[in-house]
Order: C-alpha cells, then sequence, then structure tokens
C-alpha cells in the first residue's frame, strides 16, 4: 500500500524518469546502429567541435586541462561509446582534430576571431568597417 501511495504522490517524477530513460536507450540504440565508421565519424566532429570551445575557453599553454576538458565533455556527451574507447584511440582522435582544428584556424580569420576574440581586418577596410566589426563582433 506505500507503494502505491508513494508513486500515486510522485506520478510526474516517474513519467520524467521513465520519459527520460526511453530518450536514453533510443539514443543509444540509433548510435549503435551506425556502422563503426559513422560513429567515429560523429566522434570526430564532436572532437572538433570541444576542441574549439576548449581553446576558446582556456587560450594557450593549457594542453592537458584543455586534454581533461574535452574528455569530459566526451564522457558527457558519448557515455556509452566512450566505455568502449580506449586512452590510446582517444589520443588518437584527439589529434586528428587538433590538426584539423590548427589547420581550420589558418585557412578561416572568422574561426580564429570568435576563438581568440579578435578582429580581423584587411587593407581595404575602413574606419568604419572597422567599428562595425568590433561592435557587431565579426
Amino acid at each position: 500500500m506505500e507503494t502505491l501511495k508513494m508513486i500515486i504522490e510522485n506520478w510526474v517524477i516517474f513519467v520524467i524518469m521513465i520519459a527520460l530513460l526511453g530518450l536514453t536507450v533510443y539514443a543509444v540504440l540509433r548510435f549503435l546502429k551506425l556502422t563503426p565508421k559513422q560513429q567515429l565519424d560523429k566522434i570526430r566532429i564532436a572532437l572538433l567541435y570541444m576542441v574549439t570551445e576548449a581553446e576558446k575557453e582556456l587560450k594557450r599553454k593549457t594542453g592537458q586541462v584543455k586534454r581533461a576538458m574535452v574528455w569530459d565533455w566526451l564522457t558527457e556527451r558519448f557515455p556509452v561509446i566512450t566505455l568502449f574507447l580506449t586512452e590510446e584511440k582517444y589520443d588518437e582522435l584527439l589529434e586528428e582534430a587538433l590538426v584539423k582544428f590548427k589547420k581550420m584556424l589558418e585557412d578561416n580569420s572568422s574561426l580564429y576571431d570568435y576563438v581568440y576574440d579578435t578582429i580581423t581586418v584587411s587593407d581595404e577596410d575602413t574606419e568604419e568597417d572597422i567599428l562595425r566589426k568590433a561592435v557587431e563582433g565579426v
């Protein structure tokens, strides 16, 4: 009788827990249905994003801290996969993401501006253009 009373009093919490459990199972099954290559591609994309955000947040000369931050974010985003991901494979994927990130920084001034909170100014920019970029954050 006590159990039934507790369920009736807390039915909203039980419904939310069941919904979250269902969504988690759905996400895991959906991810596991992908081929291993597709799974790694998803992880690579997520790592590239996480490396970018870690660099934006911490800037330079904090490699080990950024590595740990990215690992924490990865375990939050892909909790099941991280059970099967070895440290060596993680380091390999992280290194790939870092190489790609550095290449993107060189090729894309907007990304550089985003990460390091700077403004890229060209020789053609007028004072008005520079002020607009500074105000708009472009």
